[in-house]
């Protein structure tokens, strides 16, 4: 469960800073109207400063995510393979007979052919 904290910070984060920003945009909205005072404009700028900070945290937030999300598939034991076309793609056969007459069994690890011999897995 641990794991799920920093993104649940984030996505907190994220509903924060979209709130803060659409609370700019109104008040930007009455510049020049007959709203406009000074007042407004203290205002205005308030919530620039805290889109600007919410903005920084999400930032560091986003990176601490994606740092523990890097560690994790460092962490993991997985074997790294490829595949790689042996024919050309949609190769059409000359029959369902020739192709039966081929085989579809093949071996899979150590770079050998695949079922169907459409592929090599390294």
């Amino acid at each position: 469960m641990a794991s799920r904290a920093p993104v649940g910070e984030c996505a907190a984060a994220h509903a924060a800073l979209g709130r803060v920003t659409a609370r700019h945009r109104q008040l930007a909205l009455l510049l020049g109207s007959a709203a406009d005072c000074a007042q407004l404009r203290e205002e205005l700028q308030e919530r620039g400063k805290e889109a600007q900070e919410l903005g920084t945290g999400l930032e560091e937030r986003v990176a601490r995510v994606g740092a523990m999300l890097t560690e994790m598939e460092t962490s993991l034991n997985i074997p790294v393979w490829t595949v790689e076309a042996t024919e050309a793609a949609w190769a059409e056969r000359g029959s369902t007979a020739e192709a039966e007459a081929e085989g579809t069994g093949g071996e899979m690890p150590g770079g050998t052919e695949a079922p169907g011999h459409c592929c090599t897995v390294s």
